[in-house]
């Protein structure tokens, strides 16, 4: 309903990885250019590049979280980066709410791990002694004096951590929202999926607000404003009018 997996190009970028099929599109480049484009024009090209690499890490990431959670469960899957983010795609032989709750769970446990790993080895290293506020240790840091590397282990983190936290949220398409249709289709099989909607409408509105105000981005309240739109949309289309 809301993700479609986009039609091939020939300038889509095509490998492998643990035997999953994986196509990069290539307006997730240009998505990915964009989003790392500082709105004052404060764009330096390394920093730019460095943030491309990361959204490509990180998403891939994400999206192999899922796909190996599918493959788990006997559903082969593959993998399309484009203008959207990421899709795992799969066809499963029956429903199971549990099993599906997991797939969509793994994307952001992925992308947790992977920062985790991360921030691992920069306190293991001395390179780190504070997480996000929280003192974990009273050894002195080391000072990394590679500037590049550090905008990309801080590109990372935020994507990792900062994103998979907003892609809990109860919005559909996103994961929490998936996760949310099953919760709560499960909790009442008739009226579940109306409520998700409706709770991925207001959510998304919610989001769009704030990205408007507190972040000051154009994008990320158009992103979640249409997601929301199209959340009220077919819930409108579908139980508005009748008992749901």
């Amino acid at each position: 309903m809301f993700l479609q997996d986009p039609p091939p190009t020939p300038y889509d970028l095509r490998f492998s990885v643990f035997g999953i099929p994986v196509r990069v599109h290539p307006w997730f480049w240009a998505i990915a250019l964009m989003l790392g484009l500082n709105p004052r024009g404060q764009n330096r090209p390394d920093d730019v590049l460095i943030w491309i690499v990361a959204v490509f890490v990180s998403i891939l990431i994400h999206e192999l979280g899922h796909a190996f959670a599918a493959r788990a469960c006997g559903w082969p899957p593959r993998i399309t980066l484009y203008a959207m983010g990421g899709l795992a795609s799969f066809s499963p032989t029956y429903h199971d709410s549990k099993r599906q709750i997991a797939i969509s769970a793994a994307g952001p446990a992925a992308g947790f791990l992977f920062a985790a790993v991360v921030i691992g080895l920069l306190v293991g290293f001395g390179y780190m002694s504070n997480v996000f506020g929280v003192q974990i240790t009273d050894r002195p840091t080391r000072v990394l004096d590679n500037a590049r590397l550090v905008t990309l282990i801080n590109d990372l983190l935020w994507i990792n951590v900062g994103w998979g936290v907003i892609n809990l949220m109860p919005v559909i398409p996103l994961d929490g929202g998936h996760i949310a249709t099953e919760v709560l289709a499960t909790i009442s099989p008739m009226q579940g999926r109306g409520w998700a909607l409706l709770l991925s409408a207001v959510t998304g509105a919610a989001l769009a607000v704030a990205g408007l105000v507190y972040l000051q981005s154009i994008f990320v309240a158009l992103m979640f404003g249409y997601l929301a739109y199209q959340s009220y949309t077919a819930w409108q289309g579908r139980y508005a009018g009748g008992r749901w």
